[in-house]
C-alpha cells in the first residue's frame, strides 16, 4: 500500500516520538522532505517485492532505496517479509484497540542462538531519536507474535547508517504513559523542536507567545499582531504575518549556524552530533561515459538532464517544438516582495 494512501490512527506510532515531547502535538502537515520520503518508501517496498520502480523515478531516490535493501538482506530472512502491514496496539487489561500504524517490513529471522523477530523501518532526513515509534511497532509484534523480544533495525538512508538495538515488552511499557498523556481532554503544550511540523501551531499559545516575544524584541514589525491565525486574516494582517515568518526564518538559520560551527568546534551538545554529506557530481559527461565501461543505455540510465541548460543550446522555439512531450515539470511557488503600505488592520 502506497504511503499516500494510508489512512493513520489519530495517534500514530511516528506522532510518539512528538508526543514524548508535547502531548498536544498533531501530525499532518504535508512538506517536499514527506514527499520525497514517501516516494523513497515506495521504491523501498518495490525493491523488497521485486516490482518495477516507476518510469520516473529519481535516481538519488532509488539509490536511497536500494542501500536499504542491501541492508535489509543482511541482517532479515528473504523468505519471511511483511512489507508495510497494517499492525494493532490492543490494551492488555480491555482489550481494546488503542493505535494502529503500518511497518515498513518485519519477519521472524533465524540466528545462532534461535528465531528473532526482526523489526526495520527506513529513515530519509536527519537521524532524530525514534525510539517510542520504534517500541510501540515492537509491542504490537510481541503482542500478535508467540516472541519475547524484538530486533529493531533504523536505516537512515541519506546517511548510510543502521541503528540497532533490541526491544523486549518491558522495553516498551513507557509507550502507555506518552499515549495517556495525549489522551487527556487538557493538555499542556510544551514548545519543543517539532512545533513546525504540528498541525495546530497556529493556534497554540505556547508557540504564539514565543513567536511574539521574539519578534517584537527585534521590532521586526510585528508589533501590533495579537495572534497567527491566518485563516480570516486580513490582506495587511498576512502581510506582517509573512514578513515576520521571513524574519524568523533568517534568525533560525543563524541560530543554527552558530550551534552547528560550536559543535564542529569540539563543544558536545546533549542530544546533537555533527554530520557532514558529500555531494558528488561529473562536470565532464563524456569523459564520464568512456571511463565507466557501461554500454550507452547502462550509462544513460543513470542521468539527468539540465531542462533550463538544454534550452538554452537549443533555444527556446526549438526546444519546445523537440522536448516538450519529454519533459516533465515540477512548480516551485514562493512570494517575492513588492512595494507595500503597511496600514493599521
Amino acid at each position: 500500500m502506497a504511503a499516500e494512501t494510508r489512512e493513520h490512527s489519530e495517534i500514530s506510532p511516528s506522532s510518539l516520538n512528538c508526543m514524548r515531547l508535547c502531548p498536544c502535538f498533531r501530525g499532518g502537515l504535508s512538506s517536499d522532505a514527506a514527499e520525497t520520503g514517501e516516494r523513497i518508501h515506495e521504491y523501498f517496498a518495490n525493491l523488497i517485492k521485486g516490482e518495477p520502480l516507476p518510469k520516473d523515478a529519481v535516481f538519488y531516490e532509488v539509490e536511497q532505496a536500494e542501500w536499504a535493501v542491501n541492508m535489509l538482506n543482511n541482517f532479515m530472512s528473504q523468505t519471511d517479509r511483511h512489507v508495510e502491514e497494517q499492525l494493532y496496539l490492543i490494551d492488555d487489561n480491555t482489550f481494546e484497540e488503542i493505535m494502529w500504524g503500518y511497518a515498513d517490513v518485519f519477519g521472524v529471522t533465524p540466528r545462532a542462538s534461535g528465531n528473532i523477530m526482526v523489526l526495520a523501518d527506513l529513515k530519509t532526513g536527519e537521524p532524530r531519536d525514534c525510539t517510542a515509534q520504534m517500541a510501540a511497532y515492537a509491542r504490537m509484534l510481541l503482542q500478535r507474535y508467540d516472541c519475547q523480544r524484538v530486533e529493531v533495525h533504523v536505516l537512515y538512508s541519506r546517511y548510510k547508517r543502521d541503528e540497532t538495538y533490541i526491544l523486549n515488552l518491558g522495553d516498551t511499557e513507557f509507550i502507555l504513559d506518552i499515549i495517556k498523556k495525549a489522551q487527556r481532554e487538557v493538555r499542556q503544550p510544551n514548545f519543543c523542536e517539532y512545533c513546525g511540523w504540528c498541525s495546530l501551531q497556529d493556534a497554540c499559545p505556547q508557540t504564539q507567545a514565543i513567536i511574539t516575544s521574539v519578534t517584537k524584541a527585534e521590532n521586526c514589525d510585528v508589533t501590533n499582531i495579537v495572534d497567527w491565525e491566518i485563516e480570516n486574516a486580513s490582506p495587511d494582517k498576512l502581510h506582517r504575518l509573512y514578513a515576520a515568518a521571513c524574519w524568523l526564518g533568517k534568525f533560525s538559520e543563524w541560530i543554527k549556524e552558530g550551534v552547528k560551527q560550536k559543535i564542529k568546534d569540539g563543544t558536545e551538545i546533549p542530544g546533537y552530533r555533527f554530520v557532514s554529506v558529500t555531494r558528488r557530481s561529473i562536470s565532464d559527461i563524456l569523459a564520464a561515459f568512456q571511463a565507466s565501461g557501461l554500454t550507452q543505455e547502462e550509462f544513460l540510465d543513470a542521468c539527468t538532464v539540465s531542462a533550463a541548460k538544454l534550452e538554452m543550446k537549443m533555444g527556446e522555439a526549438n526546444y519546445a517544438e523537440r522536448m516538450s512531450h519529454l519533459t516533465h515539470e515540477s512548480i516551485s511557488e514562493h512570494l517575492t516582495m513588492w512595494a507595500y503600505h503597511l496600514g493599521s488592520y
